[in-house]
C-alpha cells in the first residue's frame, strides 16, 4: 500500500501542533527488547532525567510491541513508570502499522535509537525520509550517514550520555529541530533511493 499522499498530509496536520508545543517529543519506535535496543538505559535515564530537573519539557514516547524473550517489558517498563515524579510524562502505545505507525511517528520531534546492536533500523530511514531528527547510537550502524546528512546526533548508549542528551534537548529550538528534519528529508530523497544504492560496489 503506498500511503506517501496520506503520510505527507498527517505530517502537515502535525507541523503546526509541534511550533506551539511547549514539550519536546522524543519517541522509540520498535520492538521492546528491553537490553538489544538499548530500553533499559532510555528508561533509567529518564527516570534520573525527570527526578534531576524541576521543570519537565520532555515526553518520552515508547512506540512498539511488548517482548518476553529477554526481559518481560511490560513489567519492567511498569516498574519504571512507578518511580517517574511525572508518569504522564512517559506515554507507552502500540504495535502501530500503516497510517497509524506514520500518524504517530508524525507527532515526534525527534526519533531515539539508543540499540546496543543493530543491523540497518528502518525506522530510522523512515523518520529521516519523513522529516525527523534522529538520536543513534554508534551500534546503529547509522551514525556516520546521520552526521553526513547533518540530521540528528549520536549518543552512546550509557545513562550518562543518554541523560545529558535529554538535558540538551529540552532547549533545542523547534524550528530548529525541523531545519535538521528538513536535512535529513533531503538527504534521504537525495541519496538514499534504489537508483543510488544499486550502484554501490561494496568490493
Amino acid at each position: 500500500v503506498d500511503y506517501s499522499e496520506s503520510r505527507n498530509l498527517l505530517f502537515q496536520i502535525h507541523h503546526e501542533e509541534k511550533l506551539s508545543n511547549e514539550f519536546i517529543h522524543i519517541g522509540f519506535l520498535g520492538r521492546f527488547d528491553i537490553h538489544i535496543k538499548g530500553l533499559d538505559l532510555l528508561l533509567k535515564s529518564y527516570l534520573t532525567y525527570q527526578k534531576k530537573e524541576k521543570d519537565i519539557k520532555i515526553k518520552l514516547f515508547l512506540l512498539g510491541e511488548h517482548r518476553v524473550r529477554e526481559f518481560d517489558s511490560k513489567k519492567f517498563i511498569e516498574d519504571i513508570m512507578l518511580d517517574l515524579p511525572h508518569p504522564e510524562m512517559l506515554d507507552v502505545s502500540g504495535p502501530h502499522y500503516g497510517l497509524s505507525k506514520w500518524e504517530e511517528l508524525a507527532k515526534l520531534d525527534i526519533l531515539i535509537q539508543p540499540s546496543r546492536t543493530e543491523g540497518m533500523p528502518n525506522t530510522v530511514l523512515e523518520a529521516m525520509s519523513s522529516g525527523i531528527p534522529c538520536a543513534v547510537s554508534p551500534s546503529t550502524n547509522v551514525g556516520d550517514l546521520i552526521t553526513e546528512a547533518n540530521a540528528g546526533w549520536i549518543v552512546d548508549s550509557t545513562e550518562e550520555d543518554l541523560l545529558a542528551f535529554f538535558i540538551k534537548a529540552q532547549d533545542l529550538d523547534k524550528k530548529r529541530l525541523m531545519e535538521i528534519g528538513n536535512n535529513a528529508k533531503k538527504y534521504t530523497k537525495e541519496n538514499l533511493t534504489w537508483d543510488n544504492i544499486g550502484k554501490l560496489n561494496y568490493l
